[in-house]
């Protein structure tokens, strides 16, 4: 089967028409593979089409990423997913977000964006993926329970290297 001939018809055709419905936003050129957000390198596709997309897009470069991108939009790896069932989970689960303050897109006060930047400017530069546990500790129980899972770990010499410079990094700006 022809993967590339089948994708390339399908872009073709998503450029040459106006779409009313439901659509996602698709790199013709993945990010993973050096694609970039220019309008030329986006197309708007159903669902569906979406889908289809990315499974063309594993099978003809049957890379990793990629065949990563087909498993997060399936879902979990025991699901059995096609085109039609991904279109009809994606519409209904948009359904449900109607009127939902945390979906995507929704409008914030202006209040709320004032007290969540003054809280950010206190934070002095914590990532936001650790502020939460800030100011907190483990137990003595939880700090010999990760002790014990790290004891006779092996680490390649590319990932002990990664995590010394990590280290460097990390104590030079707290000094």
């Amino acid at each position: 089967m022809n993967y590339s001939k089948i994708y390339q018809s399908l872009i073709e055709n998503a450029k040459n028409r106006k779409i009313n419905k439901q659509y996602e936003i698709h790199h013709v050129l993945p990010k993973c593979m050096g694609g970039t957000d220019e309008k030329e390198n986006l197309v708007k596709l159903t669902c569906r089409e979406h889908f289809i997309a990315h499974v063309l897009l594993a099978h003809i470069y049957n890379n990793s990423k990629l065949w990563g991108a087909v498993i997060i939009m399936k879902g979990s790896n025991n699901t059995y997913m096609n085109s039609r069932l991904y279109e009809i989970a994606r519409k209904k689960r948009s359904e449900f977000m109607i009127g939902n303050k945390y979906a995507k897109n929704c409008i914030i006060p202006d209040k709320t964006r004032k007290a969540v930047a003054e809280a950010n400017k206190k934070r002095k530069g914590i990532p936001t993926r650790i502020a939460s546990f800030a100011g907190k500790s483990h137990s003595n129980e939880h700090k010999e329970y990760m002790r014990k899972k790290m004891t006779n770990r092996v680490f390649s010499p590319e990932t002990l290297l990664k995590m010394s410079i990590s280290q460097k990094k990390r104590f030079n700006k707290n000094a």
